[in-house]
């Protein structure tokens, strides 16, 4: 129980039975001195606004990164204080949506099967050519299975030794 939470409910005890804080906190489990404390924490209202607003406006940022620009500001935070505040007021970080996987068209699995042989292996064509001035170019740039036929090695079988 949070010492506001008990301070709450000693307050009610005494407002509904007529007894005395001292009574009431023995009803309730609760510490006198919990009763009367007050914190001498400074306000944090301006610190917590400022987060709020710099989370409103970059939402990919985190609490570390609100601290490196909080202090560039001229605030004096450290990362435990800006964490607390970020989660007082509700704040998490937007993750981005995953990106869908785009399957291949038919056009694309239309295009890959053309460049199959009949017994399933992948070809290549290694034909190429170079001019006098030493420009060089490849027939096709998609060889099909008829570069594969004229190169001679379109039925053989590869030798893996």
């Amino acid at each position: 129980m949070t010492p506001a939470r008990g301070r709450d409910m000693i307050d009610f005890v005494r407002g509904a039975f007529g007894v005395s804080i001292r009574k009431a906190c023995r009803a309730i489990p609760a510490c006198r001195s919990t009763y009367h404390y007050r914190s001498r924490r400074p306000e944090q209202a301006p610190l917590r606004k400022r987060i709020r607003e710099i989370a409103e406006t970059r939402m990919r940022y985190g609490y570390r990164r609100i601290t490196v620009l909080l202090r560039r500001e001229g605030w004096h935070v450290n990362v435990k204080r800006v964490h607390r505040l970020y989660r007082l007021e509700g704040l998490q970080m937007r993750f981005k949506p995953p990106r869908r996987r785009s399957w291949p068209s038919s056009a694309t699995t239309a295009a890959m099967q053309q460049h199959r042989t009949r017994s399933g292996r992948w070809i290549g064509c290694m034909m190429n050519f170079s001019m006098d001035d030493g420009c060089g170019f490849s027939p096709s740039s998609t060889p099909g299975a008829e570069c594969a036929r004229y190169c001679g090695y379109a039925d053989q079988q590869p030798s893996w030794r």
